[in-house]
């Protein structure tokens, strides 16, 4: 398959899936709305009476931070307590709810029987996955971090504005996403490698698609690249509006309360495009895959029959003369009883009939051969001749 009908046949796969899309929107805004009520209940708790917000609200955000830090650090240690539970329940979340995506993909139809059957069934699998993939990234960012270092090191003495130091930096960055998009792929294609082949196995899961992203390195890159494109347009559209429309009043709250909401809501409409492009990518490779397979292994089960009827020939060719030996041996018992008629040319071209067993050997040229026990009559027609 092409990028070109990987990407648009993730587009009109997203397209037709409006009702999971809203699946997967409502479920993280029930998670967020949890925490949420959490975190306001800590921060009144924090704030009490205090004119922070208000400081908030007027856009004060340095002075909001620094009085929120200064007058109630315990309050903060509990958000920041509670924002690490909610980063963990959302990612777990979103690994639950992959599998009732790409299983939805799979069985062509959405229900929600079929998606939360696929999402719990898939669960355990996609879950060492991540943690595999989720490992890999922090190698990948410390590789990053040693190569923003070395460029350090080697290059100190030439640093002398913030400028250089801002380059280093972004390559680091850049460093580290380069990579990073491999990962990303590897952990989608592992999952759809794990869903399509009902494997247990995350280990080998994860190599293979690694493997798989390696071996097609230029055409899932640019697809996945490409993929990226329309999300981070639509998001700096969203940040401008954002920034126009400000957080002063209720009203602009409201209005950016909603527009965050839709936001979100196509944000999730991206993802089942980028996952439903690359799950047709890979089935299509996959049925190719399955078919040259099967392709090999009938041209080698025709070369093994060949081979067999190749060493029963060859059989056949060795038995054949000692089978020939065995009916003649026989035949000659028949044949020591029978005359048989042959031509026997002498000098005056006479027929003779001669036995089949009769020793011509014992005859010697000189030997007299008249008859010895002739009868009466051949006595006298001897004499009357002679």
């Amino acid at each position: 398959m092409t990028i070109k009908h990987a990407y648009i046949n993730g587009f009109q796969l997203a397209v037709r899936s409006p009702r999971m899309i809203f699946t997967l929107y409502f479920t993280n805004f029930i998670l967020v709305a949890i925490f949420a009520l959490s975190f306001y209940s800590t921060i009144s708790s924090a704030i009490g009476n205090s004119m922070l917000f208000d400081s908030f609200m007027k856009e004060e955000n340095s002075l909001f931070l620094q009085d929120l830090l200064h007058n109630n650090g315990q309050g903060i240690l509990a958000i920041v307590g509670q924002l690490k539970w909610a980063l963990i329940a959302y990612w777990l979340l979103n690994v639950f709810l992959m599998g009732g995506i790409i299983r939805t993909f799979n069985k062509q139809k959405y229900g929600l029987t079929v998606f939360f059957g696929g999402a719990g069934y898939n669960f355990p699998r996609f879950l060492g996955l991540s943690v595999l993939i989720m490992l890999s990234h922090f190698v990948v960012f410390a590789l990053a971090a040693l190569f923003g270092f070395l460029g350090y090191t080697i290059f100190e003495e030439s640093f002398q504005t913030e400028r250089i130091y801002a380059f280093l930096i972004a390559a680091s960055i850049v460093f580290y996403f380069i990579l990073a998009i491999i990962l990303f792929l590897a952990s989608d294609f592992g999952k759809i490698y794990l869903l399509l082949n009902d494997s247990q196995n995350f280990f080998k899961a994860y190599f293979k698609a690694i493997a798989f992203v390696f071996k097609r390195f230029f055409k899932v890159y640019v697809l996945y690249l490409l993929l990226l494109v329309v999300p981070l347009v639509f998001f700096y559209l969203f940040t401008k509006i954002n920034g126009d429309i400000g957080m002063k009043t209720i009203v602009g709250l409201t209005m950016m309360f909603f527009i965050q909401q839709i936001f979100i809501y196509i944000r999730f409409g991206f993802r089942v495009w980028t996952l439903g492009s690359l799950f047709e990518y890979y089935a299509d490779e996959l049925l190719l895959m399955n078919k040259i397979a099967l392709e090999k292994e009938r041209l080698t089960e025709l070369a093994e029959r060949k081979s067999e009827l190749s060493t029963m020939i060859n059989v056949k060719k060795d038995i054949k003369p000692e089978e020939k030996h065995e009916n003649t041996g026989n035949s000659e018992n028949i044949n020591q009883k029978s005359v048989d008629l042959t031509v026997d040319d002498d000098e005056d071209d006479e027929i003779k009939v001669v036995p089949d067993d009769y020793d011509f050997d014992a005859i010697k040229p000189d030997a007299d051969i008249t008859p010895t026990h002739l009868n009466e009559f051949d006595k006298d027609d001897i004499d009357a001749k002679g």
